[in-house]
Protein backbone atom coordinates (compact mmCIF):
# COMPACT_ATOMS: atom_id res chain seq x y z
CA UNK A 1 0.00 0.00 0.00
CA UNK A 2 1.28 3.46 -0.89
CA UNK A 3 2.12 6.07 1.73
CA UNK A 4 -0.67 8.57 2.53
CA UNK A 5 -0.87 11.68 0.39
CA UNK A 6 -1.00 13.70 3.62
CA UNK A 7 -1.97 12.91 7.20
CA UNK A 8 -4.22 9.86 7.21
CA UNK A 9 -5.46 10.50 3.65
CA UNK A 10 -4.68 7.67 1.21
CA UNK A 11 -4.11 8.09 -2.52
CA UNK A 12 -7.34 8.02 -4.53
CA UNK A 13 -8.70 4.50 -5.17
CA UNK A 14 -5.52 2.82 -3.98
CA UNK A 15 -3.36 4.64 -6.55
CA UNK A 16 0.38 4.83 -6.14
CA UNK A 17 1.57 7.98 -4.37
CA UNK A 18 2.82 10.10 -7.25
CA UNK A 19 4.36 12.61 -4.87
CA UNK A 20 6.88 9.95 -3.75
CA UNK A 21 6.88 7.24 -6.42
CA UNK A 22 7.69 7.13 -10.13
CA UNK A 23 4.63 7.71 -12.33
CA UNK A 24 6.06 6.60 -15.66
CA UNK A 25 3.93 3.44 -15.79
CA UNK A 26 0.71 5.23 -14.72
CA UNK A 27 -2.15 5.56 -17.19
CA UNK A 28 -4.29 7.93 -15.10
CA UNK A 29 -3.02 10.91 -13.10
CA UNK A 30 -5.25 12.04 -10.23
CA UNK A 31 -4.86 15.41 -8.54
CA UNK A 32 -6.84 17.46 -6.09
CA UNK A 33 -7.85 21.11 -6.37
CA UNK A 34 -8.93 22.10 -2.82
CA UNK A 35 -10.46 25.41 -3.83
CA UNK A 36 -13.54 27.31 -2.68
CA UNK A 37 -13.85 30.77 -4.16
CA UNK A 38 -16.54 33.42 -4.05
CA UNK A 39 -19.72 32.21 -2.35
CA UNK A 40 -22.75 32.73 -4.57
CA UNK A 41 -25.40 31.81 -2.01
CA UNK A 42 -25.51 31.39 1.76
CA UNK A 43 -22.21 30.49 3.38
CA UNK A 44 -19.09 28.52 2.56
CA UNK A 45 -19.85 24.85 1.87
CA UNK A 46 -16.49 23.31 2.72
CA UNK A 47 -15.99 22.07 -0.83
CA UNK A 48 -12.26 22.74 -0.55
CA UNK A 49 -12.28 19.53 1.50
CA UNK A 50 -13.59 17.62 -1.52
CA UNK A 51 -10.27 16.07 -2.60
CA UNK A 52 -9.56 14.83 0.94
CA UNK A 53 -13.08 13.42 1.44
CA UNK A 54 -13.14 11.70 -1.97
CA UNK A 55 -9.78 10.08 -1.28
CA UNK A 56 -10.92 8.86 2.13
CA UNK A 57 -14.23 7.58 0.72
CA UNK A 58 -12.49 5.85 -2.19
CA UNK A 59 -10.82 3.48 0.26
CA UNK A 60 -14.06 1.49 0.33
CA UNK A 61 -14.07 0.87 -3.42
CA UNK A 62 -12.33 -1.49 -5.85
CA UNK A 63 -12.16 -1.39 -9.64
CA UNK A 64 -14.49 -4.38 -10.05
CA UNK A 65 -17.72 -3.72 -11.99
CA UNK A 66 -19.83 -6.87 -12.28
CA UNK A 67 -22.51 -5.07 -14.30
CA UNK A 68 -19.95 -4.32 -17.03
CA UNK A 69 -19.04 -7.88 -17.94
CA UNK A 70 -17.18 -8.33 -14.63
CA UNK A 71 -14.40 -5.95 -15.62
CA UNK A 72 -11.76 -5.00 -13.08
CA UNK A 73 -10.62 -1.55 -14.16
CA UNK A 74 -7.33 -1.88 -12.33
CA UNK A 75 -6.33 -4.84 -14.48
CA UNK A 76 -6.22 -2.37 -17.37
CA UNK A 77 -5.30 1.00 -15.83
CA UNK A 78 -2.66 2.06 -13.33
CA UNK A 79 -3.47 5.18 -11.25
CA UNK A 80 -1.06 7.63 -9.68
CA UNK A 81 -2.14 10.37 -7.25
CA UNK A 82 -0.14 13.59 -7.59
CA UNK A 83 -1.50 15.25 -4.45
CA UNK A 84 -3.08 18.71 -4.45
CA UNK A 85 -2.51 21.98 -6.25
CA UNK A 86 -1.11 24.48 -3.71
CA UNK A 87 -3.86 27.09 -3.99
CA UNK A 88 -3.81 30.34 -2.03
CA UNK A 89 -7.21 30.83 -0.33
CA UNK A 90 -6.88 34.62 -0.06
CA UNK A 91 -5.63 35.17 -3.63
CA UNK A 92 -8.02 34.18 -6.42
CA UNK A 93 -5.85 35.26 -9.35
CA UNK A 94 -2.76 33.49 -8.02
CA UNK A 95 -4.77 30.35 -7.32
CA UNK A 96 -6.17 30.33 -10.86
CA UNK A 97 -2.62 30.74 -12.19
CA UNK A 98 -1.36 27.84 -10.07
CA UNK A 99 -4.24 25.56 -11.08
CA UNK A 100 -3.64 26.34 -14.75
CA UNK A 101 0.11 25.70 -14.45
CA UNK A 102 -0.43 22.42 -12.58
CA UNK A 103 -3.07 21.28 -15.08
CA UNK A 104 -0.80 22.17 -18.00
CA UNK A 105 1.93 19.98 -16.52
CA UNK A 106 -0.49 17.07 -16.24
CA UNK A 107 -1.79 17.56 -19.78
CA UNK A 108 1.82 17.60 -21.00
CA UNK A 109 2.33 13.99 -19.89
CA UNK A 110 -0.28 12.75 -22.37
CA UNK A 111 -1.82 10.60 -19.65
CA UNK A 112 -5.51 10.55 -18.68
CA UNK A 113 -6.07 13.28 -16.05
CA UNK A 114 -8.65 13.14 -13.26
CA UNK A 115 -9.06 16.34 -11.23
CA UNK A 116 -10.93 16.33 -7.91
CA UNK A 117 -12.52 19.63 -6.87
CA UNK A 118 -13.14 21.98 -5.38
CA UNK A 119 -15.84 24.38 -6.61
CA UNK A 120 -16.88 24.82 -10.24
CA UNK A 121 -14.55 27.78 -10.70
CA UNK A 122 -11.62 25.37 -11.21
CA UNK A 123 -13.06 24.36 -14.60
CA UNK A 124 -11.70 27.37 -16.43
CA UNK A 125 -8.00 27.15 -15.42
CA UNK A 126 -7.95 23.39 -16.08
CA UNK A 127 -9.22 23.87 -19.63
CA UNK A 128 -6.97 26.92 -20.07
CA UNK A 129 -4.04 24.69 -19.11
CA UNK A 130 -5.00 22.30 -21.91
CA UNK A 131 -5.19 25.18 -24.38
CA UNK A 132 -1.81 26.50 -23.26
CA UNK A 133 -0.23 23.07 -23.71
CA UNK A 134 -1.68 22.75 -27.22
CA UNK A 135 -1.54 26.24 -28.77
CA UNK A 136 -3.51 26.74 -31.96
CA UNK A 137 -5.74 23.72 -31.30
CA UNK A 138 -9.51 23.91 -31.00
CA UNK A 139 -11.30 22.32 -28.04
CA UNK A 140 -14.80 20.87 -27.72
CA UNK A 141 -16.44 20.29 -24.33
CA UNK A 142 -19.04 17.87 -22.94
CA UNK A 143 -20.37 19.53 -19.77
CA UNK A 144 -22.65 17.30 -17.67
CA UNK A 145 -24.35 19.33 -14.96
CA UNK A 146 -27.72 20.62 -13.79
CA UNK A 147 -26.58 24.24 -14.12
CA UNK A 148 -24.99 26.35 -16.85
CA UNK A 149 -22.40 28.07 -14.61
CA UNK A 150 -22.07 30.77 -17.26
CA UNK A 151 -22.81 34.03 -15.46
CA UNK A 152 -20.49 36.87 -16.58
CA UNK A 153 -19.47 37.47 -12.95
CA UNK A 154 -20.70 37.22 -9.38
CA UNK A 155 -20.64 40.64 -7.73
CA UNK A 156 -17.53 41.44 -9.76
CA UNK A 157 -15.80 38.06 -9.20
CA UNK A 158 -14.92 36.62 -12.62
CA UNK A 159 -13.80 33.22 -11.31
CA UNK A 160 -16.70 32.38 -8.99
CA UNK A 161 -18.33 28.96 -9.15
CA UNK A 162 -21.17 30.36 -11.28
CA UNK A 163 -18.88 31.81 -13.99
CA UNK A 164 -16.43 29.28 -15.54
CA UNK A 165 -18.34 28.77 -18.77
CA UNK A 166 -18.62 32.49 -19.36
CA UNK A 167 -14.82 32.53 -19.30
CA UNK A 168 -14.67 29.49 -21.61
CA UNK A 169 -17.07 31.11 -24.11
CA UNK A 170 -14.50 33.89 -24.33
CA UNK A 171 -11.46 31.64 -24.77
CA UNK A 172 -10.16 31.56 -28.34
CA UNK A 173 -9.26 27.86 -28.09
CA UNK A 174 -12.82 26.76 -27.30
CA UNK A 175 -15.16 26.16 -30.23
CA UNK A 176 -18.45 27.18 -28.64
CA UNK A 177 -20.50 25.28 -31.22
CA UNK A 178 -18.81 22.13 -29.90
CA UNK A 179 -19.51 23.04 -26.27
CA UNK A 180 -22.46 20.98 -25.03
CA UNK A 181 -24.32 21.65 -21.76
CA UNK A 182 -25.93 18.29 -20.94
CA UNK A 183 -28.50 17.53 -18.24
CA UNK A 184 -29.50 21.13 -17.57
CA UNK A 185 -32.59 21.40 -15.39
CA UNK A 186 -34.25 23.19 -12.50
CA UNK A 187 -35.03 26.73 -11.34
CA UNK A 188 -31.58 27.34 -9.85
CA UNK A 189 -30.65 28.31 -13.39
CA UNK A 190 -31.42 31.95 -14.09
CA UNK A 191 -33.42 32.94 -17.20
CA UNK A 192 -30.44 34.76 -18.66
CA UNK A 193 -28.14 31.72 -18.45
CA UNK A 194 -29.94 29.90 -21.26
CA UNK A 195 -29.73 33.09 -23.30
CA UNK A 196 -25.98 33.40 -22.67
CA UNK A 197 -25.44 29.82 -23.86
CA UNK A 198 -27.53 30.37 -26.98
CA UNK A 199 -25.84 33.65 -27.87
CA UNK A 200 -22.39 32.09 -27.48
CA UNK A 201 -23.26 29.26 -29.87
CA UNK A 202 -23.14 26.55 -27.19
CA UNK A 203 -25.72 23.75 -27.38
CA UNK A 204 -28.10 22.74 -24.57
CA UNK A 205 -29.47 19.25 -23.91
CA UNK A 206 -31.79 19.26 -20.91
CA UNK A 207 -32.54 16.43 -18.52
CA UNK A 208 -35.72 15.81 -20.53
CA UNK A 209 -33.70 15.24 -23.69
CA UNK A 210 -31.86 12.49 -21.81
CA UNK A 211 -35.02 10.97 -20.32
CA UNK A 212 -36.79 10.94 -23.68
CA UNK A 213 -33.92 9.35 -25.60
CA UNK A 214 -35.09 5.96 -26.90
CA UNK A 215 -31.53 4.61 -27.00
CA UNK A 216 -29.11 6.13 -24.47
CA UNK A 217 -26.04 4.63 -26.11
CA UNK A 218 -27.02 6.12 -29.46
CA UNK A 219 -27.81 9.44 -27.76
CA UNK A 220 -24.39 9.48 -26.04
CA UNK A 221 -22.65 8.64 -29.31
CA UNK A 222 -24.42 11.56 -31.00
CA UNK A 223 -23.29 13.93 -28.23
CA UNK A 224 -19.75 12.62 -28.65
CA UNK A 225 -19.87 13.39 -32.37
CA UNK A 226 -21.23 16.90 -31.79
CA UNK A 227 -18.49 17.74 -29.27
CA UNK A 228 -15.80 16.34 -31.57
CA UNK A 229 -16.99 18.26 -34.64
CA UNK A 230 -14.40 20.62 -36.15
CA UNK A 231 -12.10 20.45 -33.12
CA UNK A 232 -8.69 18.92 -32.48
CA UNK A 233 -9.58 17.53 -29.05
CA UNK A 234 -12.41 17.51 -26.58
CA UNK A 235 -12.84 17.02 -22.87
CA UNK A 236 -15.62 15.90 -20.54
CA UNK A 237 -16.53 17.75 -17.36
CA UNK A 238 -18.76 16.17 -14.72
CA UNK A 239 -20.33 17.74 -11.67
CA UNK A 240 -21.40 15.70 -8.63
CA UNK A 241 -24.57 17.08 -7.08
CA UNK A 242 -24.32 18.09 -3.45
CA UNK A 243 -26.82 15.54 -2.14
CA UNK A 244 -24.48 12.84 -3.43
CA UNK A 245 -21.35 14.44 -2.00
CA UNK A 246 -22.24 17.10 0.58
CA UNK A 247 -18.74 18.54 0.91
CA UNK A 248 -18.10 18.70 -2.80
CA UNK A 249 -19.18 21.32 -5.28
CA UNK A 250 -17.70 19.49 -8.23
CA UNK A 251 -15.68 16.46 -9.16
CA UNK A 252 -14.30 16.68 -12.64
CA UNK A 253 -13.19 13.95 -14.92
CA UNK A 254 -11.21 15.37 -17.79
CA UNK A 255 -10.76 13.49 -21.03
CA UNK A 256 -8.82 14.34 -24.15
CA UNK A 257 -9.46 12.34 -27.30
Amino acid sequence: MSEPIYGNTPPFLGAKNGTMEDIEDADVLVYGVPWEGAVTWGDYTGCELGPKVMRLSSGRYSGYLPELNHIDVFEHLQLADLGDVDVVPADVDESMRRIQAFAKGVWKTGKFPLALGGDHGITYPIVAGLAEQHPGKKIGILHLDAHYDNMPHHEGAKYARSTPFARLYEHEAVRNESLLHIGIHGPRNKPETGKYAQESGAKTFTINNIKEASDLREFAADLYEKAAQDVDMFISLFAVTCWMSPLTQAAQSIRMD
